[in-house]
């Protein structure tokens, strides 16, 4: 009998050696993606296991119970952000996990270049990467009213830099962002360069 239960614990202790191997070689395994990049959104309020599922979804072949498993094995299922992603060929579910965790979005970019009057600036809106038009169609004082600045002429109010914005952003957001830094720079630069709003 005490040989039959050594028996026993010895392959037990087998089985959950060769588990743990498996389970480390599935984690630093690529995952198979339907094309080089694939495009991934996390809506604010998803489980783990939502999260998991939006990943298969998305075109990756890869088992969603499997997926949430090591989310929950890892201990950093409740870390994971919302938000839209871009996962890329190579990316293993380790690496995947970090990348949620640490809520490292894709990042689109405009520049509003220095010199340019507000006709350009919006133009440049309109062909943002996946940047929502919100301001499409709005006349420029209507546009002005809904960035809190009614009556106010558009030209040099926004600060000339590169705006980095999620997918699905406002074009609204980047020109209020554009606008508060140009009012910081007004305001470091002292009350003679800061214009009168009305």
């Amino acid at each position: 009998m005490l040989r039959f239960l050594k028996s026993l614990l010895l392959l037990a202790v087998l089985a959950a050696i060769a588990l743990a191997a498996a389970g480390w070689w599935w984690l630093q395994r690529p995952l198979a993606l339907p094309a080089p990049t694939v495009e991934l959104a996390i809506e604010r309020g998803t489980l783990p296991r939502g999260v998991a599922r939006a990943v298969s979804d998305a075109g990756v072949d890869v088992q969603p119970d499997l997926l949430y498993a090591w989310f929950r094995v890892s201990g950093q299922a409740q870390q994971i952000k919302a938000g839209n992603y871009e996962l890329e060929r190579g990316i293993t579910p380790r690496r995947l996990l970090d990348k949620l965790a640490r809520g490292e979005e894709a990042l689109r970019a405009v520049t509003l270049v220095e010199g340019w009057n507000f006709r350009p600036v919006r133009a440049a809106l309109a062909k943002g990467d996946q940047l929502k038009p919100e301001s499409g169609g709005l006349p420029d004082a209507d546009l002005m009213k809904l960035l809190g600045r009614e009556g106010v002429h558009p030209e040099g109010r926004f600060f000339p830099d590169t705006y980095t914005y999620s997918r699905g952003s406002s074009d609204v957001a980047v020109l209020r962002r554009a606008l508060h830094a140009m009012d910081k720079r007004l305001a470091e630069a002292g009350p003679a360069a800061r214009p009168t709003w009305r």
